[in-house]
């Protein structure tokens, strides 16, 4: 951390003083003395001093280093996705049953008294599954899990940058929304124009599919006994009993 500090002064320093020796030796040139690049070479020392202080107090944004995902992750990561939600179609219990590649996000509960809740899903990143299971008691409780695989972009890892759905309950209104988000810069870099023109080489391929896997989302409930819930779009499908 010291020597990445120290190390612009240190290359300033030399470059200021090659410029000094330059500039000393200039008046032996009758040429070089005609067109003042003593004074030249001066101010362009000064602006560089000047552009190396300024830079320390200019504003610079977050910066994270995400994790690099190999080829074979990143397989992995797309086969656990069609597992999670074929699973969720083909009505399974997830719950009890273990799929490689799928994680928890979030899981909570929530009390209700009621016996009917109408589903509201609002902003959603992507599709959403919603699988349900009917417990065998009514015990005013609902359970919420939800269940996610990998997001990855530009063979970034950036799953822990998507917030967990928000799942809340307004009298006789059962509200599922994502939990917010985050503005993400990803920058990379290529080769200049002078270059690639001569190369065989096509560049960069931004946000190409053979890059990223979007991940899987599958919400689980657990609701009692006496609920039911109204389902004006499909989002519902119920555990096999």
């Amino acid at each position: 951390m010291i020597v990445a500090t120290i190390l612009p002064f240190v290359l300033l320093l030399i470059i200021i003083a090659l410029i000094y020796l330059f500039a000393k030796n200039i008046g032996r040139i009758a040429f070089l003395q005609k067109l003042k690049l003593k004074w030249i070479l001066v101010v362009y020392g000064a602006v560089l001093l000047l552009a190396l202080i300024s830079s320390y107090f200019m504003p610079v944004g977050e910066s994270l280093v995400y994790k690099n995902v190999s080829e074979t992750e990143r397989d992995e990561a797309e086969r656990a996705g069609a597992a999670l939600v074929k699973a969720a179609y083909d009505r399974e219990n997830i719950r009890e049953n273990t799929i490689e590649g799928v994680e928890i996000n979030h899981q909570s509960t929530i009390p209700f008294e009621g016996n009917q809740l109408e589903l509201s899903v609002e902003e959603t990143f992507g599709p959403l599954t919603i699988l349900v299971e009917r417990k065998e008691e009514s015990d005013d409780e609902i359970e919420f899990i939800e269940y996610h695989t990998k997001t990855i972009i530009e063979n970034l890892d950036l799953t822990d940058e998507f917030d967990p759905l928000s799942v809340s309950i307004e009298e006789d209104l059962l509200r599922v929304m994502n939990g917010g988000g985050k503005d993400i810069k990803i920058g990379m870099f290529d080769k200049e124009f002078t270059i690639s023109q001569f190369t065989s080489d096509q560049g960069l391929e931004l946000f190409s599919d053979s890059h990223h896997v979007w991940g899987e989302h599958v919400l689980f409930l657990r609701i009692p006994k006496n609920v039911k819930i109204i389902d004006e779009f499909d989002y519902v499908q119920y555990v096999k009993e």
